[in-house]
């Protein structure tokens, strides 16, 4: 509500405005350019980031005058080398003279050492020196000699006035010029094109009747979800854009660039087509993103046949291709032909203009939409011939780049040079050489066989061993693990050999294996009195406890096998557990009895059996028999029961060779039962004499997890892959000193990897890959070396007693490097699902290769590889089935599940990975009712929050999908299935369709669409249109309550207009409240859903639109301003005013965590109640600013931008408002709206803020004033993480900025959710 649109200012100053060159012309920068300008007064290091420079190596006598003089003559002939830009970057200024600078540099008489150091510091320096674009000039030339008879001609410019076809132009022409005052003639060059007759010729295009045509051919090409290029870096991406680069060259081979060229020519395609295409295939290899983006620049001289035109005239095209990788690189390639024609034939439409129009999210530390670009300067020098010269071009490098890769393809005929600038904040010099080893080599496997499929060509790179057969022992080895003893068996041995060391570790309870056995024997006996015996499955359901370990070995001791319930699964799945094992003895805890459904299995509590010294049971069962049926997703729709043997077990953690298993291990046990990663931290701990470590919290915050490392010298854990990113973004540091890091159950994070890799050194990470039905672990890779793993983490090596075939469809191995299907073998293959005989026949196959009678080996639907050096590479899935947060999930249950309520006519569930964050799970819903539901978003909305709420009753929230998106219908591809690569992307959790008009259908509808139509100036408003989204905000909302209380005689706050913020809703809230409607700070806008509530403060029109796109699924709660009805403020101090917020709130959520925001002085009444909360004890790990200033600078910036006739209109308006408040209440809006501001503002005179150590996040609105922390950073001791987003202080939270600030703030509540609370799984 306060204002910080900043006023125009006069201020007197001595100014001459005839000093200095005379002005030719003033012209209207283009789009481009203005870009160009934008991005270069970021900094320093942004604007050298487009300094253009070329150099000519003269050889032979150089006549230095001609040459000076033919410099001269280039700068009259050409405006854009006399020109500079205004102060804002929005016109050209051309001078009619200016004086041309020309460096001299004589290196000849120093030793070639010197020399070449002194040639090196020049180039530096005038990459680093940044170019005066107001005052100029941007151009610059130097002339270096370096023996008697060669010189170095070096030419840089702005790219703001010069771009790559330009340098072509000028170098033509200076040795046009030189030759003639060199003969002493008078040289005819054809006229220089000016460069207003591009600026004109791109205004006249944007008016012209072509302009929609080209839009239009853009839009078409970019339908369906906005692609992302996410490159593999080396390091974790900074916040904020950097342009730190460097440049490597790389000479092509001539046979490999003659092939290229006739493989472009056998198919119809341009060279520079052929070598684009291979670079996209590139691309492709290394991400593993079909989407490919590449930028190409275009010389708009060409196209508009202004070839002696120099200038910045380039538009960069964002070339987009979809890559089948089954598809012949051939007719890949002929494919790309026509499109790189058609972007060509189109390249009058800006790149600038494409952003806007695709609203392309800015986000700070990346580029949007193309982050690399491929560039052709070939036969650049075509027309330089110096008289009496021999020249040599080069294009000289940049010291900074704006771009993540710039890969430029430079030289003539068959010498190709091909220049990787990169920058250097992302990527290491050893990753870019592999990148241009690989890019020779797929050239290499394209010339040898362009009509093979793209995936052949690929899978080649660096496989020099393709097609080989894979040496045996990579299969599998066999070692001596005992199989002849139970896992009772072996416990009683490692208790008889350890039997006073501890075992279990709880809190600062320690369990020896004595005890543990003691406890074991008491369950065990307590199981067969109640009638447990060998074969039968019983039921577990507890917390982590001491308890929990020993009735596992309990329950094997008997030879029965556990089922671990989980209490947090919805009841539903729960009861068809139950009913599938008919387990007919559940062992629990009497506080989780409650969250177990119905049942008939005889409930035996943990708390009831007390120790005794019952004697040792004997230890029944063989190896084969059940250990454990775990349940995990179901393509069917409904969970399927692995059985997983004894022997798998005592395989996984016995003489393995991923692990050094011994008495000295000390594992973490964090994961759920219910997920198979426990077996590994169960079983490596107290098969071997070591010990166990219980994670006290069930969901236990990161901090809590390593001060359980800490404080119990745990030496191995488990993490998921995303557990572990977070672990290394947080904490990286504490995880030195552990052992064994394994983490897996999802594709890892190189960045991550390397970083952590840095901390805790070789041999300590591990990646673990293996399906519940190979027991935990199939395969498993030991990092030892960064760069082995630039191009992704290998799943490595069979363990020991497993054998890994990878085979074709006929079930006939492959080849190194070719792609195939993983099949698991050895004694880690489960017995099957439980009665499940169909399902276990498809996915347990007779071994063919085993040795062992019966021997079966598991199907795992896994694509992948084998390596040169005998690992195994992860490619992707042959199914649907995905994972997520280490989980595997069947996307058809989902579907199934979803199918099963009553308003879904169609649905599609899909993992994306090009939203926000890591990759989500979304829903894409058909509603039955069409055509009733599209005219409503509100009925969209509850169709969501009832689709949600249904998936909760029959799915664990591991499945339940982050996003929902209402659509009207399927596309369908040419095999009649939905076309997913058609499905947008859901910019928020959940989404909607636009409403339509729909008339106002009662007398009260009726009348509340005329104060609303007059209010907001609009003729016609439907009862479902958003007050908000047709030009409302709370200024207008309070006097449009006022009218209604005029109307109808009922007073409500100014939050009853976000919780019905359309005249239906708002109509059936009249109708419910009474005349005496209570008026309350806190409000609950949008209360439903099980994340962690999240409180605004002040927040105005954001109390709207915020939680609208966070979804029916994330509570949203505001804090009005005071005083918004007329009423008396009787809280009028920050810290009394924070006080009162923490109580309402207390009521709604008692103790924390607190997820709190503000906009505007609601951020610091927020940062008051986040110190407030702190200092009781309460966790707060996310206080989010909305343009929000510091006290200081919010006092200084209120100072700055007021007003000479503020002082006394304050006056005034404390006397109107002093006599509306004796009358009982202010009645005037505008009073309201004044006391209020006025009351906040008084209130920040006597505030001294705390200093504040916990996380801050502050998202500052581009437009608002100061510095980018907005102060913040004076303040706060903890963590301060800045977004700086499209807008100003009142557009922020609006449409459509307030899209962007929503997708940053899901990103910051779910990492401030996920750091606060692990599921650790």
């Amino acid at each position: 509500m306060e204002k910080f649109v900043a006023d125009t200012k006069q201020v007197i100053v001595d100014f001459d405005p005839f000093k200095g060159p005379v002005i030719e012309r003033i012209l209207p920068t283009t789009e481009a350019q203005r870009e160009v300008y934008v991005a270069s007064v970021m900094g320093v290091d942004a604007n050298c980031a487009y300094n253009e420079s070329v150099s000519l190596i003269l050889t032979g006598k150089l006549d230095r005058a001609s040459l000076e003089l033919a410099l001269i003559d280039l700068v009259r002939r050409h405006e854009a080398l006399r020109a500079v830009l205004n102060t804002n970057g929005t016109r050209t200024i051309v001078f009619d003279e200016v004086q041309v600078a020309i460096g001299y540099s004589d290196l000849h008489a120093l030793g070639q050492e010197e020399r070449n150091k002194e040639l090196k510091a020049i180039a530096h320096k005038d990459m680093t020196t940044p170019f005066d674009l107001v005052n100029g000039p941007l151009f610059r030339v130097s002339i270096m000699r370096m023996r008697a008879d060669e010189y170095v001609l070096r030419l840089s410019g702005h790219h703001i006035l010069i771009d790559g076809w330009s340098l072509g132009i000028m170098m033509a022409e200076i040795s046009a010029l030189y030759n003639a005052h060199k003969k002493g003639g008078v040289l005819k060059l054809p006229p220089a094109v000016p460069l207003s007759e591009y600026v004109l010729a791109t205004i006249d295009f944007a008016k012209s009747t072509e302009h929609a045509a080209v839009e239009q051919y853009w839009m078409d090409l970019y339908k369906g979800p906005l692609p992302q290029l996410d490159l593999p870096v080396d390091r974790i991406r900074p916040k904020q854009k950097t342009y730190k680069g460097d440049r490597i060259d790389l000479e092509m081979a001539p046979d490999l660039v003659r092939g290229l060229k006739e493989v472009a020519t056998r198919n119809g395609a341009s060279f520079v087509t052929t070598l684009l295409t291979s670079f996209e295939i590139l691309l492709y290899k290394l991400t593993g993103d079909s989407d490919i983006v590449v930028g190409l620049p275009a010389a708009g001289q060409s196209d508009l046949d202004m070839k002696h035109l120099v200038g910045h005239c380039v538009n960069l095209l964002a070339l987009h291709s979809r890559i089948d990788e089954e598809r012949p690189f051939a007719e890949h390639l002929k494919a790309r032909r026509t499109g790189v024609l058609d972007a060509f034939d189109n390249q009058k439409y800006t790149f600038g203009t494409l952003l806007r129009k695709l609203r392309v999210p800015r986000q700070p530390g990346r580029i949007p939409l193309a982050p690399v670009v491929f560039n052709i300067d070939m036969n650049m020098d075509d027309g330089v011939a110096f008289d009496g010269l021999v020249h040599r071009f080069e294009s000289n490098p940049r010291a900074f780049e704006n771009f993540e890769l710039f890969l430029n393809a430079t030289g003539k005929d068959d010498h190709l040079v091909l220049e990787w600038s990169y920058n250097t904040d992302l990527f290491d010099a050893a990753t870019i050489r592999g990148w241009m080893d690989q890019f020779s080599e797929l050239v290499r496997q394209i010339n040898r066989s362009a009509a093979s499929p793209i995936s052949e060509l690929i899978n080649d790179l660096a496989n020099e061993h393709k097609g080989e057969a894979p040496k045996a022992e990579w299969k599998g080895i066999e070692t001596e693990i005992p199989l002849n003893k139970n896992i009772g068996q072996l416990f009683d041995e490692v208790v008889a050999k350890y039997g006073d060391r501890t075992a279990v570790v709880l809190n600062q309870n320690t369990t020896t294996y004595a005890a543990l056995q003691i406890r074991v024997n008491t369950l065990a006996g307590t199981l067969i009195a109640a009638g447990v015996k060998a074969g039968d499955p019983v039921g577990l359901c507890t917390e982590r406890c001491t308890d929990m370990v020993a009735s596992m070995i309990a329950i094997m001791r008997c030879g029965a096998s556990f089922v671990p319930f989980d209490p947090s699964y919805p009841a539903e799945r729960l009861a068809f557990m139950f009913k599938d094992t008919s387990v007919n003895v559940l062992l629990t805890q009497r506080p989780l009895k409650d969250a177990l459904p119905a049942h008939s299995a005889r409930t035996i509590f943990l708390e009831d059996i007390v120790h005794s010294n019952t004697a040792a049971t004997t230890s029944i069962g063989e190896v084969d028999s059940a250990a454990y049926i775990m349940y995990t997703s179901g393509s069917t729709g409904q969970p399927k029961g692995v059985i997983v043997p004894q022997r798998a077990i005592i395989r996984l953690v016995h003489n393995q060779n991923y692990l050094s298993f011994g008495p000295d291990i000390s594992f973490l046990q964090l994961s759920n039962i219910s997920f198979d990663a426990s077996t590994l931290e169960l079983w490596g701990a107290l098969l071997n004499g070591g010990k166990l470590v219980l994670q006290p919290q069930q969901k236990p915050t990161l901090l809590e997890i390593v001060e359980t490392i800490k404080q119990h010298n745990v030496t191995s854990v488990w993490f998921t892959a995303g557990l572990f990113n977070l672990m290394v973004d947080e904490h990286v540091e504490k995880l030195k000193g552990l052992k064994h890091i394994l983490t897996g159950g999802d594709v890892l994070s190189v960045p991550h990897v390397a970083r952590a890799l840095r901390v805790v050194g070789p041999g300590v990470l591990i990646n673990g890959y293996g399906p519940t039905e190979n027991t935990t672990f199939t395969c498993c890779y030991v990092i030892n070396d960064e760069i082995a793993i630039r191009g992704g983490v290998p799943i490595g090596k069979a363990l020991n007693n497993t054998t890994v075939h990878i085979l074709n469809g006929d079930m006939k191995p492959v080849g190194i490097g070719e792609k195939g299907e993983l099949y698991a073998g050895g004694d880690g293959v489960a017995l099957g699902y439980w009665k499940r005989p169909d399902l276990t026949e498809e996915r347990f196959v007779d071994d063919p290769f085993g040795k062992k009678p019966g021997a079966k080996m598991y199907r795992t639907g896994d694509l992948v590889r084998w390596l040169a050096d005998g690992n195994v590479e992860f490619i992707g899935r042959t199914d649907d089935q995905v994972k997520v947060r280490g989980f595997r999930v069947e996307l058809g249950e989902i579907e199934n599940a979803i199918g099963t309520h009553a308003d879904i006519k169609d649905n599609v569930v899909m993992v994306r990975s090009d939203m926000p964050g890591a990759k989500q799970l979304v829903a894409y819903l058909v509603p039955k009712a069409i055509d009733d539901i599209e005219q409503a978003v509100d009925a969209q909305e509850e169709l969501i929050a009832s689709v949600r709420e249904h998936l909760r009753d029959s799915l664990p929230g591991h499945m339940i999908p982050t996003a929902f998106m209402v659509l009207p219908s399927f596309a369908l591809n040419a095999n009649g299935k939905v076309d997913k690569r058609a499905l947008p992307v859901p910019e928020l959790r959940s989404q909607t369709m636009h409403a339509q008009y729909v008339a106002p259908r009662d007398p009260q509808e009726t009348a509340l669409a005329v104060i609303w139509g007059k209010l907001l100036g609009v003729k016609r408003i439907g009862v479902h249109d958003n007050f908000f989204d047709v030009g409302g905000h709370s200024l207008i909302g309070i006097q449009l309550l006022a009218q209604v209380e005029e109307r109808f005689g009922i007073s409500l706050a100014l939050n009853s207009l976000f919780q019905a913020p359309t005249i239906s809703l708002f109509s059936k809230l009249l109708g419910s409240a009474g005349t005496n409607v209570k008026w309350t700070s806190l409000s609950a806008i949008q209360p439903e859903g099980d994340r962690i509530p999240f409180f605004c403060v002040n927040g105005d029109e954001a109390n709207h639109f915020i939680p609208r796109y966070l979804g029916n699924d994330q509570p949203f709660y505001g804090f009005a301003h005071q005083g918004e009805d007329g009423s008396p403020m009787e809280f009028t101090t920050v810290e009394d005013i924070a006080k009162h917020f923490i109580n309402e709130m207390k009521t709604v959520r008692p103790i924390g965590p607190y997820l709190l925001s503000g906009y505007s002085f609601g951020g610091i009444v927020a940062y008051e109640m986040a110190c407030q909360l702190a200092a009781e004890g309460h966790e707060v790990p996310l206080l989010a600013m909305f343009d929000t200033f510091a006290p200081e600078d919010y006092i200084a910036v209120m100072r700055q931008e007021e007003k000479v006739y503020e002082p006394m209109k304050r006056v005034i308006m404390r006397q109107l408002v002093k006599r509306e408040q004796n009358k009982g209440r202010i009645v005037t809006p505008k009073l309201r709206h004044f006391h209020i501001i006025d009351t906040y503002d008084k209130a920040l005179q006597i505030y001294t803020p705390k200093l504040y150590n916990g996380p801050v996040t502050v998202f500052k609105a581009k437009k608002s004033p100061g510095v980018l922390d907005m102060g913040w950073a004076k303040l706060v001791k903890g963590q301060l993480h800045v977004h700086e987003l499209p807008g100003d202080h009142y557009s922020l939270i609006k449409d459509p900025e307030v899209k962007q600030l929503v997708k940053e703030l899901a990103i910051s509540i779910d990492l401030a959710v996920s750091k606060h609370a692990v599921e650790a799984v």
